[in-house]
């Protein structure tokens, strides 16, 4: 006959589990991730390395109209964002809407929206987080564009792009394109996913 577990014997297990998860969750470096957008912002990574030897070359950008967000994504890859949301990278087909769902909804980011008429960047806007622009039709928000904060605090802040590529520019550049943005930012804990703050 099998002895059931104990609540002690229970409660050791779940705490270990839960200790593995936050030391994954927990890895996310910022400063990888500024420091890859600073080496590709102005001449897209060709030969990607390790561990993206199996994408090699990179043709995305020469072959479609922009990789913004997929740019991003490696950026948010070489930053050991936690993944959950299949990032993809190196000529796969991420959007942003499909960037700006994972980091809000699966990633559960921290986030906060502005619009044109506003264009407030929150205090907490700093180097490694995220601006994904979008515009507003027939009363549905569509996210079209995403940037990398490298550089500077709030509404000082400077960011990296492709498509058109940017390098070092103040976040407020591309907004006159585009209606509103939302900037995400990692945090440990996450926020319940959804959240804004």
């Amino acid at each position: 006959m099998k002895k059931p577990w104990d609540k002690a014997s229970l409660l050791t297990v779940v705490v270990l589990l839960l200790c593995g998860l936050c030391g994954r969750i927990s890895a996310y470096n910022p400063s990888a991730f500024t420091n890859y957008s600073d080496t590709y912002a102005r001449t897209p990574n060709h030969d990607m390395g390790q561990p993206w030897d199996w994408c090699t070359p990179y043709t995305w950008l020469d072959q479609h109209e922009g990789d913004c967000t997929n740019f991003t994504s490696q950026c948010l890859i070489a930053g050991s964002a936690p993944s959950g949301c299949g990032l993809k990278y190196c000529g796969a087909t991420i959007r942003a809407p499909d960037l700006f769902n994972c980091l809000r909804y699966t990633m559960c980011w921290r986030w906060q929206k502005t619009t044109w008429d506003q264009q407030n960047a929150p205090d907490w806007l700093g180097p490694g987080d995220v601006i994904i622009f979008g515009d507003t039709g027939g009363g549905v928000e569509v996210a079209k564009h995403s940037v990398q904060v490298v550089l500077g605090q709030g509404a000082d802040s400077y960011i990296n792009a492709h498509s058109s590529t940017r390098y070092h520019e103040s976040w407020i550049n591309p907004f006159q394109f585009f209606d509103w943005c939302y900037f995400f930012e990692y945090r440990q804990p996450p926020l319940p996913c959804g959240s804004p703050e």
